[in-house]
């Protein structure tokens, strides 16, 4: 009798399994047509929209220069951290985290020292004492 309900229950959780994410004509849903799977390798690096349609603020900027090096600082401590937890072994993990820290601080810095020159140089200084 239990071998009985162990083979029910199997073949109803293999049921529930197999329709799992499909609706009603047996294909799988799409959320959204813009849906699609998140690769890494393909994120779009183009760092010049960081700031698009945001207006012009030395005071914010400045904020943003700070908050920049303090993520930057976290997530270099929070690296390390992974890295110690999992005994400092193949060290590939934490070399990509840095590359991308690093890629990632360089084209934000660069955007904060382009808003940094336009503050500087011309008569578009929006919002400059706040």
């Amino acid at each position: 009798m239990i071998v009985v309900v162990q083979i029910f229950m199997a073949a109803s959780l293999g049921a529930l399994l197999l329709r799992n994410g499909r609706n009603g004509n047996g294909r799988y849903a799409v959320a959204a047509d813009t849906s699609r799977p998140y690769l890494l390798g393909a994120v779009d690096t183009d760092a010049s929209q960081i700031y698009a349609e945001i207006p012009l603020d030395a005071k914010l900027l400045n904020l943003d220069k700070q908050a920049l090096d303090e993520a930057y600082h976290a997530q270099l401590q929070n690296l390390w951290v992974v890295w110690l937890k999992g005994q400092a072994g193949d060290p590939t993990y934490f070399t990509n985290g840095l590359k991308i820290a690093r890629r990632a601080y360089k084209q934000a810095s660069d955007q904060i020292a382009k808003r940094e020159k336009q503050l500087s140089s011309g008569p578009d200084r929006t919002d400059e004492r706040r």
